[in-house]
């Protein structure tokens, strides 16, 4: 009796005392084996996943053939056998006449399906059954190649499950058809279904999508507004500060226009008094210097007086000399007369103490040149001192004018400070309406916040339902895919074995394993791969983060490169400030102090150049004008001096005397006026003391 089940993802077929499945592992591949053993167990056909129906329906297809097809080769091999296989076959029909009443001739039914089958076994079922397997390779080999096939080998299987539904009803069952039918209803099932998933994936992506999209605008907006609040907050606080500010400015201000006030009022003051007491002492220097100017005009008559006096004394002195060379032509013709020698002598006497005034003359010319050049310069000092003066009172004119005009912007500022008290309060209720408006938007945009926060979570919901959704379709998906790979292997096993088999020899490298098992150990490998995979995963997204963590380090070292920099510009740049700073108080205080010395120096000429001096120079050199004179005329009425030879060699040591005398400082006056008292006296006593000497030799 045949027996046949069809269900949704599984399929099956009995045969009493048929057959059992049985799979080998050879050394180099795994192969499965349906070898007919006479053992009264039912054949089991195990079940399959119900994601690939195409190969439901081949595997039914290939498990019918070879069910039919074990008795032909059975007989072939054996005849014990084969009569095995007849008894069994010949048993079902006769279960299912004798159930229906019937009675037919057993014997010449079963010559007659001996000889069907012999010649469907050796003409047809050869050619058949390696088409068969050629077309289900090239299906299996498109399924892997191009999926979207899939109608087209869906058409071709359903056209080869028609001509095998022809061959089996002239074999007596129609059990192909049917099972073509339920496949093909699979298929469509599973095709809509899938098809459906694969629209609600992308549908489901597509809402993600938009979610998402809603979800940053919403985040964005809800970040302006919280900006927009916080920038109106920090508006109204720092109007606040503005105002306190500005009311303290106003205070401070006032306080130090007064303050400026009364300084500027006491500055005027003593300006004024410096002033006025700068200029009257300017008025002194200057009737001062007139005075010295006429003294001096007085002294420079003089030594003109003086300068003509020596002349005519040069002159005198030439003559002398003339009348000496005459002389001395005369005294070699007279040697022996002793009265022309003394007056020789008298004669050279004479023209030393002209030579000695000459020389005295010259130098008090030069001393009064000196203090002529003195006088000059002093006048030109109180000449810069008077532009000094007047320069001073410019600038104290300007430095007045300059506080005036700030008295004038003080005037202003304070008018602007009182108009801004003014606008002041309308700014404050500007500012509290601005706040309020700020509140009231930020109230708003906490709300609409609020919203969209309720929003996003629904939008979350909503994706994780959808994801769960994805999530379980791509399992179903995987699932399928798996199944589809565990039935590619047992197809492509199935058809090594056949391929392979020749005889029932048993090979001693081969372990058989049942079907249970081998699905055990490759879901094994199949989760191992995962596990790897996943592992794989793990480790790249490890990776992954630590490149972003060096890039983050990398980026961070940069920007604290970049600030080093900076840093080391600006301090740079400090050092640089800070070095011309130095510099310039190093020059301020150098101007200072050569001002400060150019003052205590004007000053100590002004008190050096007093009128006290003066009226003490004055009668010295009086005095000392008329003793050339004096000298001349006592050198001439002296007649009989006695000569002695040591009178020549007293004239030229009083000689080298003379120019010490036009010798002095130009910065101590009081020393030059000393020199200028004690010159001409201490010549004239050493040009007395030496006439009196010469009778005593």
């Amino acid at each position: 009796m045949w027996e046949f089940n069809g269900k949704v993802g599984m399929s099956w077929m009995h045969k009493k005392e048929d057959a059992i499945l049985s799979c080998t592992f050879p050394s180099s591949f795994i192969a499965f084996t349906a070898t007919p053993i006479p053992i009264p167990t039912p054949i089991v056909l195990y079940p399959l996943p119900s994601s690939s129906p195409l190969l439901l329906l081949i595997h039914s297809f290939l498990s019918l053939f070879r069910l039919l097809q074990g008795p032909v080769r059975n007989s072939e091999e054996s005849p014990s056998s084969e009569s095995s296989n007849n008894g069994a076959t010949s048993r079902i029909p006769k279960d299912a006449v004798s159930k229906f009443g019937g009675r037919v001739d057993w014997k010449s039914r079963r010559t007659q399906s001996l000889e069907r089958s012999k010649l469907v076994g050796q003409e047809i079922s050869k050619t058949e059954t390696v088409e068969e397997l050629e077309n289900t390779k090239k299906l299996i080999e498109e399924l892997k190649t191009n999926l979207e096939r899939i109608e087209k080998e869906e058409l071709e299987a359903k056209e080869e499950a028609d001509l095998l539904s022809v061959k089996i009803e002239e074999m007596e069952e129609d059990i192909v058809s049917e099972a073509s039918v339920e496949a093909k209803a699979q298929l469509d099932a599973e095709k809509a279904r899938h098809a459906a998933a694969v629209s609600d994936l992308e549908f489901v992506k597509r809402e993600l999508d938009s979610l998402n999209k809603e979800y940053t605008c919403m985040v964005s907006e809800r970040d302006v507004a919280a900006r927009k609040a916080e920038d109106a907050v920090a508006a109204s606080k720092e109007a606040e500060k503005a105002l306190e500010n500005l009311t303290n400015e106003l205070i401070a201000t006032k306080e130090s226009l007064s303050a400026t006030r009364a300084a500027h009022l006491e500055a005027e003051e003593k300006r004024s008094g410096i002033a006025d007491e700068e200029f009257h002492k300017c008025r002194l220097e200057l009737e001062e210097a007139e005075e010295e100017l006429e003294k001096l005009n007085k002294q420079v008559l003089s030594a003109r007086v003086l300068k003509s006096k020596l002349d005519a004394s040069s002159s005198l002195l030439l003559d002398l000399k003339a009348e000496l060379a005459a002389y001395m032509g005369s005294k070699l013709k007279e040697q022996g007369n002793l009265e022309l020698k003394k007056e020789l002598e008298e004669v050279k006497l004479n023209i030393e103490k002209a030579a000695a005034e000459v020389d005295s003359l010259r130098e008090a010319s030069m001393s009064l040149k000196s203090e002529l050049e003195d006088e000059k310069s002093i006048l030109s000092g109180l000449r810069q001192s008077e532009e000094m003066a007047a320069t001073a009172v410019t600038t104290l004119q300007e430095e007045l004018e300059k506080t005036r005009s700030l008295i004038a912007f003080r005037r202003m500022k304070e008018q602007e400070d009182r108009e801004m008290m003014i606008e002041l309060p309308k700014k404050l209720q500007e500012v509290e309406k601005e706040a309020e408006e700020a509140r009231a938007l930020l109230k708003a945009a906490q709300a609409e916040l609020m919203e969209a926060e309720q929003e996003a979570e629904q939008a979350k919901a909503l994706a994780t339902t959808l994801e769960n959704k994805l999530l379980s379709t791509e399992k179903e998906i995987e699932s399928a895919k798996v199944s589809e790979k565990f039935a590619r292997d047992a197809i492509k096993a199935l058809e090594k074995t056949e391929t392979g088999k020749s005889g029932n020899e048993s090979d001693p490298s081969k372990v058989t394993l049942t079907l249970d098992e081998y699905q055990e150990l490759s879901k094994r490998t199949y989760k191992a791969e995962e596990q790897a995979n996943a592992r794989i995963a793990a480790a790249n997204a490890q990776i992954e983060k630590a490149k972003e963590l060096e890039l983050r380090s990398l980026e961070k070292l940069e920007e604290l490169n970049e600030e080093l920099s900076v840093r080391r510009e600006s301090l740079k740049i400090a050092t640089e400030n800070a070095d011309r700073a130095k510099e310039g108080k190093l020059a301020i205080e150098y101007e200072l102090r050569t001002w400060i010395t150019e003052q205590e120096e004007q000053q100590r000429k002004a008190d050096e150049l007093s009128p006290d001096t003066d009226t003490e120079a004055e009668p010295n050199v009086d005095a000392a004008t008329p003793l050339p004179d004096q000298h001349l005329s006592s050198s001439k009425c002296n007649d009989a001096p006695v000569l002695t030879e040591s009178a020549p060699g007293t004239a030229p040591a009083s000689a080298p005397e003379a120019p010490e005398a036009p010798a002095p400082a130009p910065d101590t006056k009081t020393k030059k006026k000393k020199k200028l008292k004690s010159l001409f006296p201490t010549k004239v006593v050493m040009f007395f003391s030496k006439r009196k000497t010469h009778p005593a030799k």
